[in-house]
């Protein structure tokens, strides 16, 4: 709680800022990042609140890359919510706001957000079209933190296969997927891909290496936290 109020305030002072100067597309920014605190707290209702304000401003201002922003934001936040339907549609709207822009990393971006949606509404299929084409982009911008984000997921849809050749080829896509966030320092995603892998693992029955995996996950997501809480 200590660090949600201290989040809290210092984006709402950052907000009050830029309404005081007029600045439209700081007052977007800033309500899409209160409304990842709230998200992240399950002030659900809060959150969406302030993504409709923040996507009626962009709307008004024609800042069709914010308006895209704020689609993958309502997408992460309706997906929290339960509602996949509500997500699939707003994460395709910013696909096409960002494709019509010609901003790859964003199209990626929602990709991986809509293969994430996907695989929770259990479609593995649909997850792992999405991801794979996250994955191409990745590749071909040379972008690392996509290309792993993108096999993590890849990995997640193989393994809700049936199909013994496709869980083997889930195993080596959450490897490159480890190996790409170590050598990055990207804690939270490698995180959440050790908790995925340990999963699978335990839903396999290797109970020791599921162990490991998810103990990997917990000590840095407790470190996350305890950093967050000390900030």
């Amino acid at each position: 709680q200590g660090a949600f109020k201290a989040a809290h305030q210092q984006l709402r002072e950052a907000l009050d800022l830029r309404r005081e100067i007029g600045d439209q597309t700081g007052v977007v920014e800033s309500l899409c990042d209160l409304a990842s605190v709230h998200t992240a707290d399950r002030g659900y209702q809060l959150a969406l609140q302030m993504l409709t304000e923040a996507n009626q401003i962009a709307s008004d201002i024609g800042d069709k890359l914010a308006q895209c922003n704020v689609s993958l934001r309502f997408g992460r936040v309706k997906s929290e919510m339960g509602n996949g339907t509500a997500a699939v549609e707003h994460l395709m709207e910013g696909i096409a706001l960002a494709a019509g822009l010609g901003h790859r990393v964003q199209v990626a971006q929602c990709r991986v957000a809509l293969a994430d949606v996907y695989l929770l509404m259990g479609d593995g299929g649909q997850g792992f079209d999405q991801a794979s084409q996250a994955l191409k982009i990745g590749e071909e911008i040379g972008s690392r933190a996509l290309v792993g984000t993108a096999q993590r997921a890849i990995a997640e849809a193989l393994a809700m296969s049936h199909a013994e050749e496709d869980r083997i080829r889930a195993e080596g896509h959450y490897r490159r997927a480890i190996e790409i966030q170590l050598d990055m320092k990207n804690e939270l995603a490698l995180a959440r891909t050790y908790r995925s892998l340990g999963d699978y693992c335990a839903r396999g029955g290797r109970a020791p290496e599921a162990t490991k995996l998810h103990s990997r996950a917990d000590e840095i997501f407790g470190r996350l936290r305890g950093a967050a809480n000390s900030g």
